[in-house]
């Protein structure tokens, strides 16, 4: 930081009756002081865009949690309702079978039973002769 004609004036003034080397010298202190408050507020202001940028970021981050778990969350419902429409679907298919098995069964019976009638009465037929 180049000191400005004023303010070379002003310290010299401060300063009194001082030499050029003194004045020089108090230059210098204030030009070290003016780094020192600039690097100061450059770690202060480092300090507070770090802490923003956390904050966002956990933000973000949090953000992304709870689109995920509501994805997951949609997903999840999709399985579970293909999975009960899988099972109606398979439940259906086993009532038509069981039936179709039902119909052939009592055709079967009454097809067995004719059958049966029929060797009966050919055996009494035999045993009545």
């Amino acid at each position: 930081m180049n000191p400005t004609p004023k303010r070379t004036k002003r310290i010299v003034e401060m300063a009194g009756a001082v030499s050029a080397e003194d004045a020089l010298r108090l230059v210098k202190e204030a030009e070290a002081r003016a780094r020192t408050i600039v690097t100061e507020a450059r770690l202060v202001k480092s300090v507070q865009i770090l802490e923003q940028a956390a904050a966002e970021a956990k933000t973000i981050k949090d953000n992304a949690l709870i689109a995920a778990k509501k994805e997951a969350e949609e997903r999840k419902r999709a399985l579970i309702r293909q999975a009960l429409d899988k099972a109606q679907e398979v439940r259906r298919e086993a009532e038509t079978e069981t039936a179709e098995l039902e119909r052939k069964a009592r055709a079967s019976f009454a097809e067995a039973v004719r059958s049966t009638t029929r060797e009966i009465a050919e055996i009494l037929d035999k045993e009545s002769l």
